[in-house]
This record gives C-alpha cells, sequence and structure tokens, in this order.
C-alpha cells in the first residue's frame, strides 16, 4: 500500500488508493488517537475489502502524511469532512460507503446528519460523534506524551495484542514534525456543529442523529475501554433503519483485530445500500 498525494481545496491530503477504479467506493476514515493515520488504522482491513471495492483511505488533516494545520475558527469536524468531500470530488467517485473508526466514525455520523455529500452508505465503528464515551478510559489517550511506554499503553486501549512494530510507528508518526501542536488544539474545539433540538428535553446528539436518512451501521466493541460497549444498541434506536454489530471480545478498534469478521458485515451492509440504489 503506497501513498498518494494531491492538494485538496489547497491542502495537501495523503491517501490510500486500493481495488478497481472501476468499482464501488469506500472511503475510510481513521480515529483520532496519538499518531493515527490511514495506514495504522486501517492495513488490516483495506486488501479483504480491495478484493471487490476501491478502497480510499485518507490521512486526514494534522495526521500522518497530510500537511499539520490549526484551524482555530471551526470545530474540528467541519474543515476535515469539508477535506474529505473534497477528495471525493477530485477523484469523481460515484457516491461512497463512508466508514470511519472512533473520531473517523463521529466525522461519519456528521457527514451524513449535514448531508455534507452525497454519501451511499455510512458505518461508523467505535464512534458515537461526541456521548457515551468513558473519561478514566480516555486518560491515556487524553494525558498522551510522545513515549515508548505511554504509545504502548495507547495502544493498549485500542487493539488486543499491541505488536512492536504498531508502537514503534505510532511513536514515530506522533514525533513528525508539527503532528503534536496540530493533534493538541482538537482540545479546544467543540466536537461538531449540533443541531438546537426543537424540543428543549431531547439531546443536541440526539437531534444531530435523527436527522441520519442513509442506511447506517454501528460496529461496537464488547471489551472497548473508551466508549460504552452499548452505544450502538443505544444510538440505534435514534437513527431510522440502523443496525448494530457488536465483536464481542473487540475493544476500541475491534476491525484491527477481527478484520475478516468485520469486513464481511461491511461488504453485506454496503451490499444491502447498493441494491436499494438500484
Amino acid at each position: 500500500m503506497d501513498y498518494r498525494v494531491m492538494r485538496i481545496r489547497g491542502v495537501k491530503t495523503a491517501y490510500l488508493d486500493e481495488g478497481s477504479a472501476a468499482a464501488q467506493p469506500i472511503v475510510l476514515l481513521h480515529d483520532g488517537s496519538p499518531g493515527s493515520d490511514a495506514r495504522s488504522c486501517w492495513a488490516p482491513l483495506i486488501p479483504l475489502l480491495a478484493e471487490k471495492y476501491r478502497v480510499i483511505a485518507p490521512d486526514m488533516t494534522g495526521s500522518g502524511r497530510s500537511e499539520k494545520l490549526i484551524h482555530l475558527d471551526t470545530d474540528f469536524y467541519s474543515h476535515m469532512i469539508g477535506q474529505v468531500a473534497g477528495l471525493c470530488d477530485a477523484l469523481a467517485l460515484a457516491p461512497p460507503a463512508l466508514v470511519g473508526a472512533s473520531l473517523g466514525g463521529g466525522m461519519v455520523l456528521q457527514s451524513m446528519a449535514r448531508g455534507a455529500f452525497s454519501i451511499l452508505c455510512g458505518t461508523s465503528i467505535a464512534g458515537p460523534g461526541g456521548r457515551y464515551m468513558n473519561p478514566e478510559g480516555l486518560l491515556p489517550i487524553s494525558n498522551y506524551e510522545p513515549t515508548e511506554e505511554a504509545t504502548l499503553a495507547v495502544e493498549r486501549t485500542l487493539v488486543k495484542e499491541p505488536s512492536e512494530a504498531a508502537v514503534r510507528a505510532r511513536l514515530e508518526s506522533a514525533l513528525s514534525d508539527g503532528y503534536l501542536p496540530s493533534y493538541r488544539a482538537r482540545r479546544i474545539h467543540g466536537p461538531g456543529i449540533l443541531p438546537e433540538p426543537s424540543d428543549p428535553d431531547i439531546h443536541p446528539h440526539t437531534a444531530m442523529i435523527r436527522r441520519i436518512t442513509r442506511p447506517t451501521l454501528l460496529v461496537a466493541g464488547g471489551q472497548d475501554p473508551l466508549v460504552d460497549p452499548q452505544w450502538a444498541v443505544e444510538m440505534a434506536k435514534e437513527i431510522t433503519g440502523a443496525s448494530v454489530f457488536t465483536v464481542q471480545d473487540g475493544l476500541h478498534l475491534p476491525h484491527v483485530d477481527n478484520a475478516a469478521e468485520v469486513a464481511a458485515r461491511l461488504d453485506e451492509h454496503i451490499g444491502h445500500a447498493m441494491a436499494k440504489r438500484v
């Protein structure tokens, strides 16, 4: 998997592009943990999906090989959603199946709720988009400093068996020029634009996800230390037609440890959405 680079709305964007250009596109949005990028988040899943689909996986602004920028005048979802929409336009993609993990999952939900661009269907893996978070479990991420010990602690919240190579790659990414200021700037941003509910008793997050009309799959890790494992069940009650898939022994990135199982469920979800489109 080799990166390609283009400028999206003037911003350097690196992305992976695997599979047939004629196939249904899937756009994968990586998590926001320290040092994360498209390769570290999606490497186990991309080869499985690329057998049937065209798989696009960008490094989001501020991460990996993409440009390190700090946006101080908007919430952190807005400029990243714009980056994804611009990438889809630049590559002339048919409406993609949008799949995100953690922060990327929140981006999927926000994109569908806002009608930001044309999307076939959406999947959020461990990404409730601002609710159901476990503050104690988040400490290794929120208090992160770029040391090997701290990086291993982050890996242990994400996957069951962290490898030394993964820890080294994450630390190297976190130490790259411009990364840490960009990562830390997220702490001063709100999670995203949430609609004001007409009923004051409705939580703004609930009002947001109720606006989603595209087919939606919510994937949870049954042993997730960062998010309440019941988040997907609760949110599915508010999204018309949403389905839930729980990887019982999965942590925060269950697709890394259970790639074949998650790929099969994604294929089923995307296949149903494609059939409805026809």
